[in-house]
């Protein structure tokens, strides 16, 4: 039933806006996940072979800094990587829920974002504007 519905909800959304309209938001998010993949791979790498002799420096004996020390270096990748996707989404977001915006292109729908609300749009109301502005066409564009 639900793989049916899904079906469904394709066909309406080609039908009513077009079938471009099911790439709506492509860009965004091959950008978002490439830059964060690229970012929590590469600050890992990166950190991984100062951590473990940072948290030993720190008090922690040898066999809990070799330990702990890939870990926090994930964390802190991780962290990251989130901050950089953050935009990307948002921006996905804004483009599949409201017209306007889907006809500005990535960096056109970034910017009139940014211009809008600032960073705070970005790191804040990515997860409230999704729910409560996607119309019911849209909405299999986001699953």
């Amino acid at each position: 039933f639900d793989r049916l519905r899904g079906r469904v909800g394709l066909r309406n959304v080609a039908q009513a806006d077009g079938p471009a309209a099911l790439l709506t938001g492509v860009a965004p998010t091959v950008v978002g996940y490439g830059l964060e993949g690229a970012c929590k791979f590469g600050v890992y790498e990166a950190l991984k072979p100062a951590s473990a002799p940072l948290l030993a420096s720190l008090g922690l004996g040898a066999d809990q800094s070799a330990a702990a020390g890939p870990v926090a270096a994930a964390v802190v990748a991780g962290g990251l990587a989130s901050l950089v996707l953050a935009p990307a989404e948002a921006t996905r977001i804004r483009m599949v829920s409201e017209p306007s915006y889907a006809s500005l292109g990535l960096l056109g729908a970034a910017s009139r974002l940014y211009e809008a609300e600032g960073t705070h749009a970005h790191a804040i109301h990515t997860h409230t504007h999704t729910h409560s502005h996607r119309s019911p066409t849209r909405t299999a564009l986001a699953l």
